[in-house]
């Protein structure tokens, strides 16, 4: 895994984790490069590198369902 970390202005960092597919696994968004006091939203794929599922910090999951390989989403539901 692969961590990067943008500076965006003061007290507004982003960081991003990759998994070995250099897909991004983990997106946190917050106040020092910890990312420490803000949103963490989690990614899952399916075997074609499509999104299926994002979890954010309340733990609200959203899941997309597709008919084929790098394809739009057919739907995404909570």
């Amino acid at each position: 895994m692969t961590d990067t970390y943008q500076y965006l202005s003061p007290g507004n960092w982003i960081i991003c984790r990759y998994d070995g597919m250099n897909q991004v696994i983990l997106r946190r968004t917050g106040d020092t490069p910890s990312g420490e006091g803000r949103e963490v939203t989690n990614y899952a794929y399916d075997r074609f590198g499509n999104v299926t599922a994002m979890t954010d910090e309340r733990q609200s999951r959203k899941t997309a369902e597709r008919n084929g390989p790098k394809q739009r989403p057919d739907r995404l539901s909570a």
